[in-house]
């Protein structure tokens, strides 16, 4: 058998974190002989790696490190080729993982890592190769200019080379000798032919890479083939993630933690370290994001933790930028520098707590076609959050610190926002007659017009520019402020019409209590109100404009609404829903609705695997549902639910609606009365605004497997009726009646305006004001709620089901896992009072018949949806956490009869 090619790495730093080890110790495993090339010990290399001294190749006496970020890639790109022309090793970046052996007999090897990229974390070249050559000769020069670069870029870096002043490699844009210099020569060589396809190093992508630590994520059958040798694990964002929010261990169940097991890596005994005090050799940070140059001469350091920048001086330049961390905040990333981001800041920004108030108010108000301005842009979070928000048009971000502009700038550039936020450096006045002094303190926060009164570290000259003009010029519907006090009298004479919303952030320790006064009266004057729902005691205030439609409290208006005479003929009732990985269960839970009388349906869906996104949109072409991804998934948000119901609201099929129900797949109404139809249960009723109908769980029957086929005849015996007291409260789902009461649609109740009086039953017809006056209620006794209709819910299906509920975790909300005590209270079998009407139940296979089953396209995609479940259930039988949760189960909760637990 031909011998395996021989791996090798650079490592610059004290020791490996469990990361680092994993992948080291995956070479090993397939059989390569992996070699660690370093400066200096390391003590925890995993066992079988051979450890190498690094100045064989190149010496280390001065490691290149890039200013901004502190790594030493740059060195480590010059130090690889060397490599390359010494020996025939393989190189590979210390966050790559093998996953099958390198078995490869060309000289040339390096892949794709996106169409016109080639990256550099997986590499070989002959050394005859004329890409290795030129890319020599190229680092030769430590102050060399890319030809691959904008011409205007060029010609900047030109100038200072001849102003005698040229640019060092680590003042330029990261990744100047990784990436983009080999794709370039490799292009110009035409060596670049060799390349291999992505899904060889790269195959889970950089926008990707969280899910790798997503156990409802099979990175192996998603993204893996059989081109795949390795995976590039994106350390560089990784690793924070891991150390800050995943108790620096991967979770069980995902595709990491399969790693660690299969390749023997205990996390808990090399952690990746807090703050770093060395970086890994990567090259990993997203190739279409360019930081800008930091302008200060270029430096050589030894290892060591990089040296920061100097702290700005009294009436100097913007400090420069001076991180190497990135904090994730409200699902945003952040840089951290110190300087800028004290304690104080920094504690509840790594909680994602810091500007929760305004991030939230915004979240809840944007809608496409908003421009919006934020005064006072601080870290930049509020801009990036609005440019990232799907259908915003236009976003301008004001903020008067000039340290700040570069933290702002690298926040849009974090999240490929930079062209999405027009920044400006200025102080916003009334009347801008002068450019004011601006008074920079320790606390950005504290920095302000106001210098006299209070300690200041320096004095800055910032243009000013007035608000009257701004507001012309963009003409904001949303405004968001936070000035540090310099609200007060700023609204008193600009003309604010164009504002839907404004998120105002006061300052009353500035001008008190009789200054928040006087700007409520002053926005009040201009048609601004203060929002009903603003949390108490918080600064950030949310004033909408009273003129514009009725507001649910996300601010997204409901649109106007006339209810239709009761009884309404032929009416249209629309369910809207969530759905992932629901493949098997859509079609009978379609037919049955059409059967009782719903006439629409509008299904969001996200990050399916088992094909439900094809089989609505099949379903959709045939005009049997409405098919839309899920908002929240270009919003950012893990709020699938709230954003989804915001988003049906604003599509015709809502507006042409009688009634509306937010309800699951696994969800069926059961109606009790007449012949089982949604009109004879208004028939029964009379008229309502809303009819909330109380859950009732069906067990797993004692259903160990998935078995494909209709649900609810495999499901009969369900929790009782009639419980007693302490277990009597049950969630419920409702039917809402669309009228100008309707302020916000809810998943399981809705809200109206507060000073009407909606009529509102349960599924008896009872009267239940009590939902209105209480806005936190969404559930309710459920004794003696069933006469009428029943929200029968299959939440388990099958113990392999119940698993799959488990690995796909919560549609409702992102990364929300559902626990066994979900199992333990909803595995009911003790009673089976809940039947379904049998000549509705013949309609339903009716229609099943006629128009899902005679669609052979349909069927096959049904049946590959419920070979997908299969394989997948196949696949996790034998993890830990699932043997754990089906012996625990089989222990202390199967049969799902007796007396109902209490807590």
């Amino acid at each position: 058998m031909p011998t395996l090619p021989t791996i090798a790495t650079l490592w610059i730093g004290p020791e490996l974190s469990w990361l680092e080890q994993l992948c080291l110790r995956s070479f090993v495993d397939a059989g390569h002989e992996m070699r660690l090339y370093t400066y200096d010990k390391v003590a925890n290399v995993p066992q079988g790696v051979t450890l190498c001294d690094a100045n064989d190749i190149f010496p280390g006496d001065n490691i290149i490190r890039h200013r901004r970020t502190g790594s030493p890639a740059i060195h480590a790109d010059i130090w690889r080729l060397h490599l390359m022309a010494k020996t025939d090793c393989i190189w590979v970046d210390a966050d790559v993982l093998c996953v099958k052996p390198f078995d490869f007999r060309d000289g040339y090897v390096f892949g794709l890592e996106k169409k016109d990229l080639v990256c550099n974390a997986v590499m070989r070249l002959p050394t005859g190769s004329q890409t290795l050559a030129q890319l020599l000769d190229f680092v030769a020069d430590v102050h060399a200019i890319g030809p691959w670069l904008s011409a205007e870029k060029r010609a900047v870096l030109q100038a200072a080379k001849d102003a005698g002043t040229p640019v060092h490699f680590c003042d330029q844009d990261w990744g100047l000798t990784g990436p983009a210099a080999f794709t370039h020569f490799l292009k110009q060589s035409g060596e670049w032919a060799h390349a291999l396809p992505q899904a060889a190093f790269y195959p889970v992508s950089f926008r990707d890479r969280n899910k790798m630590l997503l156990p409802r994520h099979q990175i192996e059958t998603e993204f893996l083939d059989a081109d795949t040798r390795a995976v590039h694990l994106w350390a560089r964002r990784m690793k924070p993630r891991l150390q800050e929010a995943e108790g620096n261990r991967p979770r069980p169940g995902s595709f990491l933690y399969r790693a660690v097991l299969k390749h023997g890596i205990d996390p808990r005994l090399a952690p990746i370290p807090a703050k770093k005090t060395s970086a890994p050799v990567t090259d990993d940070d997203d190739d279409d994001a360019h930081a800008l140059p930091a302008g200060a001469p270029p430096t050589a350091q030894k290892p060591a933790k990089p040296a920061a920048a100097p702290l700005a001086k009294p009436a100097a330049a913007p400090v420069a930028m001076a991180t190497a961390d990135v904090i994730l905040c409200h699902g945003l990333q952040v840089p951290f520098d110190p300087r800028i981001i004290r304690p104080r800041i920094e504690k509840p920004l790594r909680r994602g707590r810091y500007s929760g108030d305004a991030c939230a108010a915004l979240r809840l108000v944007l809608r496409p076609g908003d421009r919006v301005l934020d005064l006072g842009a601080g870290l930049g979070l509020c801009s990036a959050l609005a440019a990232a928000t799907p259908g915003v048009d236009r976003v301008v971000a004001v903020e008067a610190n000039p340290d700040l502009i570069p933290i702002i700038r690298e926040t849009c550039r974090l999240n490929g926002l930079q062209d999405r936020v027009e920044l400006r450096n200025a102080v916003v006045v009334d009347q801008p007659d002068a450019n004011p002094p601006f008074y920079i303190r320790a606390d950005f926060r504290a920095s302000s017009l106001d210098g006299p009164s209070r300690p200041f570290s320096r004095v800055a000259q910032v243009p000013a520019v007035g608000l009257a003009q701004l507001m012309q010029d963009l003409r904001p519907t949303v405004l968001v402020c936070d000035i540090a006090g310099s609200e007060l009298g700023l609204f008193d004479a600009v003309d604010l019409s164009s504002l839907r919303h404004l998120i105002l952030t006061q300052h009353p320790v500035v001008y008190g209590p009789e200054g928040q006064k006087r700007i409520a009266a002053v926005l009040k004057s201009k048609g601004l109100h203060p929002a009903r729902d603003t949390a108490p005691g918080s600064p950030v205030q949310r004033f909408l404009r009273q003129d514009a439609a009725p507001a649910q409290p996300d601010g997204t208006p409901m649109p106007a609404q006339s209810a239709r005479p009761w009884p309404p003929q032929n009416p249209r009732v629309l369910i809207t829903t969530c759905m992932k990985d629901e493949g098997p269960f859509i079609l009978e839970w379609l037919a049955w609705h059409r059967a009782v009388g719903v006439t629409d349906f509008v299904v969001f869906t996200n990050d399916c695997s088992d094909g439900t996104d094809r089989i609505l949109d099949h379903l959709a072409a045939r005009g049997e549902v409405q098919h839309l991804p899920n908002p929240a998934l270009v919003a950012g948000s893990p709020a699938f639910q709230p954003l989804a119901l915001a988003y049906t609201q604003m599509l015709p099929v809502f507006r042409r609606s009688d009634f509306v129900i937010s309800m699951d797949v696994d969800e069926f109404l059961n109606i009790r009365c007449g012949a089982g139809q949604l009109t004879d249960l208004f028939q029964a009723t009379g008229p309502f605004d809303a009819l909330s109908i109380s859950e009732l769980n069906h067990g797993a029957n004692g259903r160990a497997h998935f078995t494909p086929g209709w649900i609810r005849p495999q499901f009969p015996a369900h929790q009782i009726e009639a419980p007693g007291k302490r277990r009597a409260r049950r969630g419920v789902k409702t039917i809402t009646r669309l009228s100008p009461l309707l302020a916000k649609l809810r998943n399981h109740r809705p809200d109206f305006q507060a000073d009407s009086a909606p009529r509102w039953l349960d599924g008896s017809g009872r009267p239940t004001d009590w939902f209105h006056q209480d806005a936190s209620q969404n559930g309710m006794d459920v004794r003696g709620s069933y006469d009428l209709v029943s929200l029968d819910h299959y939440a388990l299906r099958s113990l392999e089901s119940f698993f799959m509920k488990t690995l796909r975790g919560d549609v409702v909300v992102a990364n929300k896992s559902v626990s066994l005590r979900y199992w333990r209270e909803r595995n009911r079998n003790d009673a089976t009072s809940s039947t379904y009407n049998p000549a509705l139940e013949a309609a339903a296979r009716a229609y099943y018949d006629q128009t899902y089953q005679s669609d052979a396209k349909l069927m096959a995609l049904q049946a590959d949806a419920c070979a997908w479940h299969r394989a997948k259930i196949d696949s996790i039988a034998a993890e830990p956490e699932f043997v754990m949760r089906r012996d625990w189960i089989m222990a202390n909760a199967w049969d799902g009869t007796g007396p109902e637990v209490e807590d």
